[in-house]
């Protein structure tokens, strides 16, 4: 054998090839099979420089794909108008039910309607207060119905809360006086007279509505109503109060505080006889049928009166 065929084998053989495990590996040094090998990574290298290029070509036409057009938002707005409307629908509704409600507890239109007054009115009221004994026209004046009377500055004989107010607040500063007048003045006293008047009259008026509940009386007297007849009782005690502190007698005091309670029932007498009612046809002095309990409570509220002042005066009156 030549050396020739020795050397052209040699070409075809790499020992490396050779492993003791598995044995002669399939995989030989062909020229032809390297070829493809190149051919297809120059292939593959020259391919992905395209595939990115078209990946930067297709960037922008999915991004614009993706871009907001303002015809798809018009549904959208029609959507939201809607909400909007059915919230303010809401927002309405519940804001009358809540003015409702708060009507039924602070009934703002009543207590406007009690405090329209004028000094005509004023006047005209205290002079029906301290001499009710001169005065015959008791009744009422209504607009169109029962329901519906007039304001008090266009009727005399109408109650209002402004002459209690007025009253309340005047008791607590002749009290704080005639405390001071003896050289005991204390401003914690003004809180304690304040607050027992405002005690006795809260009182008052949870006792009023529970009888009028027991006793199954049908009117229209409110606890505003029932908190200005209540509050006239101030006038007589300002009366009293001023009269005693003038006159530094404590006998001057006793008699006018009884005069004011004497005159205070009357008119209480005369006015809820009216007001209970709750028609007009008691407005004119015409009652019907079963009264009866109605004017009890007249006349329990009245009565009650003289007590009060007294109760609330009784620390105040001057010392002979």
């Amino acid at each position: 054998m030549s050396h020739q065929g020795f050397e052209d084998y040699s070409n075809y053989y790499n020992p490396g090839q050779f492993d003791q495990n598995s044995g002669y590996q399939t995989n030989l040094n062909n020229p032809y099979e390297n070829q493809q090998q190149q051919g297809y990574s120059q292939n593959q290298y020259q391919q992905q420089p395209q595939q990115q290029q078209q990946q930067v070509q297709q960037t922008p036409t999915t991004q614009a794909s993706f871009a907001p057009n303002p015809m798809n938002f018009i549904p959208n707005q029609q959507i939201g108008e809607m909400g909007l409307q059915m919230g303010q629908q809401f927002l309405n509704q519940h804001t009358d039910q809540l003015k409702a409600k708060a009507q039924q507890y602070i009934p703002t239109t009543r207590l406007r309607y009690l405090f329209a007054v004028d000094n005509a009115y004023v006047a005209s009221k205290l002079k029906s207060i301290l001499l009710p004994f001169f005065k015959s026209e008791w009744h009422t004046k209504f607009q169109n119905d029962a329901n519906n009377p007039v304001c008090p500055r266009d009727d005399e004989n109408a109650h209002d809360m402004y002459i209690p107010t007025m009253g309340f607040i005047t008791y607590i500063l002749l009290a704080g006086y005639s405390i001071g007048l003896h050289g005991e003045f204390n401003p914690e006293q003004l809180g304690e007279y304040a607050s027992g008047a405002t005690g006795w009259i809260v009182l008052e008026v949870l006792v009023t509505l529970m009888v009028i509940f027991l006793l199954q009386i049908q009117s229209d007297l409110g606890y505003l109503d029932i908190i200005a007849f209540a509050g006239y009782k101030f006038v007589p005690i300002i009366l009293a109060l001023t009269c005693g502190l003038v006159s530094n007698s404590h006998a001057v005091f006793l008699g006018a505080l009884i005069y004011g309670s004497i005159a205070l029932c009357t008119f209480l007498v005369r006015s809820l006889k009216v007001r209970v009612q709750s028609n007009s046809a008691a407005a004119h002095g015409q009652y019907a049928a079963g009264d009866t309990r109605k004017q009890y409570l007249t006349l329990g509220i009245a009565v009650v009166q003289p007590l009060l002042c007294y109760v609330l005066t009784r620390h105040l009156s001057p010392s002979d």
